[in-house]
């Protein structure tokens, strides 16, 4: 949306924006492992912090620490405040009968410990985000919905393929899937509604080097061609890129980016 945080992976830099700019810039707790900013411009930072695996502190816009909780037994990649700023989720991972085990942990910021678990089995969490009034979690196996309390609401499938990239728009998810099962498709390119539900497969038959969504269109940079794709995987427009172009970026008004190794263009 409008938020924005950046941070020193590595360092304790962090610094809080939007559209007008800079809102503030401080430190963290510990080292950098991985930062996320909701819709309503609330941080959740997963840090190191010594004598434990790791940390996660939730911080306002304005950098004011509300929340943190220290992990002796797991370590987390990645947060997610909710847009309320009570709860949190964290992806993390942990050994139980010396296999390595995936999870997302909930908790209510006004209470102490942990409120729930959504185990994942041995499925890493690839990305966790909104969606109306819960929050999605995409593993490489599957797209999970749940709520805040930690009830599943719905689950999708990937049959076996691998994720190769995933593009959001709003509460729309596209996800473009490596094929492992049909060998005569190389990708295969989904799109999950606000709901949770798949409502849209189309197979690709070529090679794709970057995906962006926005405004209910997703690009797809092929190895000759942009292809502009609605909700429903329809083809909408074909657009020939620029030489040399490595990536896209879709921004307002179906407008597209396309950016190569010395510049960058707009369609």
């Amino acid at each position: 949306g409008e938020r924005l945080v950046v941070y020193d992976r590595g360092g304790t830099t962090l610094i809080s924006a939007d559209k007008s700019g800079v809102i503030a810039e401080g430190e963290t707790i510990g080292t950098n492992i991985g930062l996320s900013v909701n819709s309503h411009g609330y941080i959740a930072a997963v840090t190191e912090c010594d004598g434990y695996q790791c940390a996660v502190s939730v911080y306002d816009q304005h950098l004011n620490r509300l929340y943190t909780w220290k992990t002796p037994e797991y370590f987390a990649s990645s947060a997610l405040v909710s847009a309320d700023s009570r709860f949190l989720a964290v992806a993390a991972v942990y050994t139980e009968n010396m296999e390595l085990c995936s999870a997302v942990l909930l908790f209510d910021m006004q209470k102490e410990g942990v409120a729930a678990v959504i185990e994942l089995g041995a499925s890493p969490v690839l990305s966790l985000r909104e969606n109306g009034d819960g929050f999605q979690i995409v593993t490489d196996t599957d797209v999970v919905s749940a709520s805040w309390d930690g009830t599943v609401l719905s689950k999708v499938g990937f049959q076996g393929d691998r994720v190769a990239g995933m593009a959001a728009d709003g509460e729309s998810l596209y996800i473009l899937l490596a094929s492992a099962t049909d060998v005569t498709t190389k990708y295969r390119l989904i799109h999950i509604d606000g709901e949770g539900a798949k409502t849209a497969e189309t197979a690709l038959q070529c090679d794709v080097k970057a995906i962006s969504a926005r405004d209910g269109m997703i690009a797809v940079l092929t190895g000759s061609q942009i292809r502009l794709y609605d909700t429903e995987l329809a083809i909408k427009k074909y657009i020939s890129p620029e030489q040399g172009v490595m990536n896209i970026v879709m921004i307002e008004d179906n407008k597209l980016v396309m950016i190569t190794a010395q510049e960058i263009f707009i369609a």
